[in-house]
């Protein structure tokens, strides 16, 4: 783990490798997994994982490794 950012009620982990993991209160979708359930063991939020995906246009193609995240109140940020 490089960093750790510890929110109100969650927190976030980013990996050496520039992948976020998140857990805790997903209340208001602050975990970024999608959804709005909370999670005790910690999930990837894998719509911003580096690599290769489809684009919003349908298209291959190649994301960034995260570089930096913050935990808020009710919110997360992560920024390339």
């Amino acid at each position: 783990v490089r960093s750790v950012s510890l929110g109100e009620r969650h927190s976030l982990f980013l990996s050496r490798s520039g992948h976020v993991w998140a857990c805790g209160d997903g209340a208001f979708g602050q975990l970024g997994c999608g959804d709005f359930t909370g999670c005790l063991t910690p999930r990837e939020v894998r719509e911003i994982s580096p690599g290769k995906r489809p684009g919003p246009d349908g298209k291959l193609t190649s994301y960034p490794p995260i570089a930096v995240v913050s935990a808020g109140g009710y919110h997360s940020v992560a920024s390339v």
